[in-house]
């Protein structure tokens, strides 16, 4: 209903001025003139719904209302604090009420109607904010006397992502309340994507690209790049934008993480992390779920020092994970399942299907002097995932399958020394994670952990009866380390990303060499570079 309503939702772009223009040109005219005039930049179909408009004034008028204002060109939102608002006669426009007090570059101007602030914060807000607020229907707005907004309403804003997909300027909102549903809509092909780890509906992508990153440590101490871009360098985000851009790579389908986002599982990391995916998610236009992300031994916390692998573990494993789980109910907007994994659907340039999953290879239950960050996966994680995602041991043809996660399958450093106490790099249940990729035709598996990139190519039976009735063939790529901090690097000696970009008949992948200063060229020879052809189908 209408008269629940209690605020709104304003939609921007900074179109004339650099990104960040807009909110800071109108902060300008508040520091100078205590408070400044906002035009409502209105869509062909939309009017001004003069009544609610009229009650909202009235909200304002006892204490200024609360508003926000939605950036789409970069998916941020600010909030304000609305004096009023004026609009003229139905159908008409009006210049600024006051042009010495609106921003230079639009003050001669007509619109629809104007909002007067007195504060714009400077600072964007978290974007989990959005998940309080849940839009009502206002058929007034529209031309037509009706919203094709239907499946919005009773239901929380999910994330700016959600709003800049919908053909609207303004949102008019309510605080949610239970019962007001939680899942994500996206319009793409009229799908509704509800929160979900392993998604049964594929991610229908235009690009063929996704990109790999791994151990990026963020932290104030082991990360290599600057938290914040200046004038010298540039933060992870920015540099992995610069990079694809000077490689000729306008778009991206989807972005896998394997592990170690963390040096010591905090908060504060943590929220490092979040803002990384925040800001390419910025500049790729990348939903959440396009995302997969796994967990390594640096982020579950077995002590007050995880990054101090011979330290005692002093944190149960359920406590070990909460810092995690937070940043993945931050990311994906549900709980994690108990195993940390997940699992994506790809179609790439609209054609090519690959299915990805993601596991946590830190499964295995810590023990003091033991047990501190061995890699584990287990076989009830594996069966689960294998189940979630509907896999069986067909031997039909089956989309291109990715295996995710962070400790090493195969050996990659040279040599690891026998020392009592020593975390080595090697999955526990190496053996078994590949009888499981074999039965399941799972044809690359990615991981980082030990900072120093490395391939390997495998021959796996297939049984039948107990004779061999034929090999499947996998590739096992290390990534190394996109973000550790110079001496932390393994032989490679430098940071690194991975880009996967699919074909017709086969995968190219090249890990790339990247720098917070140094942009990347399109004549720079990849750190490591093979491609995959795609694999018929096994005889039976």
């Amino acid at each position: 209903m209408e008269n629940e309503i209690t605020t709104l939702v304003l939609r921007f772009r900074d179109l004339t001025t650099p990104p960040g223009g807009t909110i800071a040109a109108h902060r300008e005219v508040i520091a100078d003139r205590g408070f400044v005039w906002w035009g409502w930049w209105n869509k062909f179909g939309e009017k001004v719904p003069a009544e609610l408009f009229q009650r909202l004034n009235t909200l304002a008028a006892g204490s200024e209302l609360e508003l926000y204002l939605f950036d789409s060109g970069q998916e941020l939102v600010y909030r304000a604090a609305c004096a009023t608002i004026v609009w003229p006669q139905e159908g008409e426009r009006m210049p600024s009420p006051d042009p010495a007090a609106t921003p230079e570059y639009y003050r001669d101007q007509q619109y629809r109607a104007w909002f007067r602030f007195s504060r714009i914060d400077e600072e964007p807000l978290d974007p989990t904010l959005l998940n309080e607020l849940t839009p009502v229907r206002v058929d007034e707005f529209f031309s037509s006397g009706e919203s094709t907004y239907g499946d919005f309403y009773a239901k929380v804003i999910y994330s700016p992502a959600e709003l800049r997909q919908q053909d609207r300027t303004i949102w008019f909102v309510r605080a949610a309340v239970t019962g007001d549903k939680r899942h994500e809509i996206r319009l793409l092909g009229a799908k509704k994507v509800a929160p979900s780890h392993f998604a049964r509906d594929p991610i229908d992508a235009a690009s063929s690209l996704l990109v790999w990153v791994s151990d990026p440590h963020f932290s104030e101490d082991h990360h290599a790049f600057p938290l914040k871009t200046d004038a010298a360098a540039s933060e992870l985000a920015g540099a992995l934008e610069r990079d694809l851009q000077r490689l000729g790579l306008s778009s991206v389908a989807g972005m896998v993480i394997s592990g170690d986002l963390t040096w010591r599982a905090t908060d504060e990391e943590f929220a490092l992390a979040s803002e990384f995916i925040r800001q390419t998610r910025s500049w790729s236009r990348l939903e959440p779920y396009q995302y997969v992300v796994v967990p390594g031994n640096h982020d579950l916390a077995f002590s007050e020092s995880p990054d101090e692998k011979g330290r005692p573990v002093e944190v149960a494993t359920d406590q070990a994970r909460t810092a995690y789980e937070h940043f993945y109910r931050d990311t994906y907007f549900l709980d994690p399942n108990p195993y940390l994994s997940l699992g994506r659907r790809y179609l790439l340039a609209r054609a090519i299907p690959v299915e990805v999953v993601g596991l946590n290879s830190s499964f295995l239950q810590q023990d003091a002097e033991m047990f501190q960050g061995h890699g584990f996966l287990g076989e009830d994680q594996l069966s689960d995932a294998a189940t979630q995602m509907g896999w069986n041991d067909s031997r039909e043809v089956v989309p291109f399958r990715i295996a995710v996660l962070h400790h090493h399958v195969v050996p990659v450093v040279h040599r690891e020394p026998p020392v009592a106490g020593h975390v080595y790099s090697l999955v526990l249940d190496a053996g078994a994670l590949l009888r499981w990729s074999a039965r399941y035709r799972v044809s690359l598996i990615l991981h980082g952990h030990m900072h120093q990139p490395a391939v390997t190519r495998l021959a796996l039976p297939i049984q039948t009866g107990g004779r061999i009735r034929d090999w499947h063939r996998l590739t096992v790529a290390g990534m190394g380390s996109s973000g550790a901090a110079r001496d932390l690097l393994g032989d490679v000696g430098r940071n690194v990303i991975g880009l996967l970009r699919f074909g017709q008949d086969s995968v190219d992948v090249s890990i790339q060499h990247i720098d917070p200063t140094r942009p990347a060229e399109p004549a720079d020879e990849p750190v490591l570079a093979f491609t995959m052809p795609y694999a018929a189908p096994p005889q039976r």
